[in-house]
């Protein structure tokens, strides 16, 4: 066999490294991407064992602040969920893709990350925030760094 063709097949035979190659999902994200209904992600609150809120007509349980009852009112849950949001908004701005390559702003991954995902998750990108974006961003994150859904 000639040296080019064994170069070629060693090539093939190579172990590819991985596409992804970014941190952990630190625990918000991880939370969102498999948000349980009905148990806050920040606290672990549910409907029966709510938080205690301070409000002006003094002390009350809190109360869902999203449709998909995933995060609670109480003040240390609504910061957390503040900074989430705000962090999610930078990485759609910059011009960086969470792997460090290039990519368009106002675009959630690169190009090559993108099309990995399947088609539905690509659509659920498309979503506004606080109607879906946050969690299709935390499951496409996941599914690119574990290579299966939530």
């Amino acid at each position: 066999m000639s040296d080019s063709r064994q170069s070629a097949v060693a090539r093939r035979q190579e172990p590819r490294r991985p596409l992804y190659a970014a941190p952990p999902l630190d625990p918000i994200l991880q939370a969102a991407a498999k948000p349980t209904i009905g148990v806050c992600r920040y606290c672990g609150c549910t409907e029966s064992t709510a938080c205690r809120v301070q409000t002006l007509s003094g002390e009350e349980g809190c109360h869902w602040v999203d449709k998909l009852t995933s995060f609670c009112s109480a003040e240390p849950c609504r910061a957390a969920h503040g900074a989430f949001i705000r962090r999610l908004m930078l990485e759609l701005a910059s011009d960086r893709c969470c792997c460090g390559r290039l990519k368009k702003p106002r675009e959630t991954f690169c190009k090559a990350h993108y099309w990995l995902l399947s088609d539905e998750l690509r659509k659920q990108l498309y979503r506004h925030f606080g109607n879906g974006y946050e969690e299709a961003y935390a499951r496409a994150r996941y599914f690119l760094l574990h290579g299966r859904a939530a």
